[in-house]
């Protein structure tokens, strides 16, 4: 996910629902709050990855999960 990507689904996540109330929060801790959420969803694929262990180089796929980052 890019950051174009990333804004693309907060605007339709706001647009979702409009009755909500309305924050005000900066890009780049918008930002940071994808990367979070990057990050865990990626080590949440590598564990699975490790309960594969010895299976299909299931260590290396892991740790490709791991090291996959968010440009």
């Amino acid at each position: 996910m890019d950051k174009h990507e990333a804004s693309r689904i907060m605007q339709i996540a706001l647009n979702t629902d409009i009755g909500y109330k309305t924050w005000t929060i900066s890009t780049p801790h918008l930002e940071m709050a994808f990367e979070i959420v990057a990050r865990m969803e990626r080590e949440a694929c590598a564990n699975i990855a490790d309960e594969w262990s010895g299976h299909y180089q299931a260590n290396a796929i892991a740790q490709a999960i791991r090291d996959r980052r968010v440009d």
